[in-house]
């Protein structure tokens, strides 16, 4: 299957063949993203608890997707209130505003994120080797992450340039949590995939025993 050679399917590329790396750079991303959070917000409720919630958050969406595909309902969950969090933090401006991108936030976890790793593990189950389907669905749903992201991005830019009061404040947390996004669908998801298969992989198996068999030795002989 011939793939356009994007950013999406490098970055897919360099993920898998280095995802521990991957994943501590896209840790640095989200760490930025919440400093910056962070003296945004320094006081009130958002900012106590908001970095801890959305770096908790983030992490229990990539361990339940490293973890395989059973507690994908836990992934969603962790990347949808993820970047939620992350968007009520990072948006200057009042409640109205932080209210907005939570919801931009919380669209963008709960559909982009998993709509790409269900593609992995669709093209998985055709047969394709993990790294090979991790090109195929950057090729096609990283691609269309990227895009999406960058429409995002269009529509933050024209917010600031309205002039308005509130405007220009969810502007600012949007692009944040695009940016976000787009790194977590592009970078971290092919890494935490690869290391999940890597963990799996090196686990030892139970030994399977024969139907029938109860264990004493004197069965075996009847």
């Amino acid at each position: 299957m011939a793939l356009p050679r994007c950013g999406s399917v490098r970055a897919a590329r360099w993920a898998a063949g280095d995802p521990a790396r991957a994943v501590r750079g896209w840790l640095v991303v989200v760490g930025l993203a919440v400093s910056f959070g962070a003296l945004v917000r320094p006081f009130g409720v958002a900012g106590r608890f908001g970095p801890l919630l959305a770096l908790l958050a983030l992490v229990t969406g990539a361990l339940a997707t490293a973890a395989g595909p059973r507690p994908r309902h836990l992934a969603t969950l962790g990347w949808g209130g993820g970047l939620a969090a992350l968007g009520c933090l990072v948006t200057p401006g009042g409640a109205p505003a932080a209210a907005v991108v939570a919801l931009v936030g919380l669209v963008l976890g709960l559909d982009l994120v998993p709509a790409h790793v269900r593609r992995y593990r669709e093209e998985s189950a055709r047969g394709y080797r993990p790294t090979a389907a991790l090109t195929i669905a950057a090729g096609t749903s990283g691609r269309a992450v990227v895009r999406c992201a960058g429409l995002v991005l269009l529509t933050a830019a024209g917010l600031a340039a309205t002039g308005a009061p509130v405007l220009p404040g969810v502007a600012v947390g949007t692009a944040v949590v695009a940016v976000v996004a787009t790194v977590t669908a592009t970078v971290a998801v092919p890494a935490v995939l690869v290391l999940g298969e890597q963990c799996r992989r090196a686990a030892p198996r139970r030994p399977s025993r024969r139907p029938g068999a109860s264990g004493c030795p004197g069965c075996a002989a009847r």
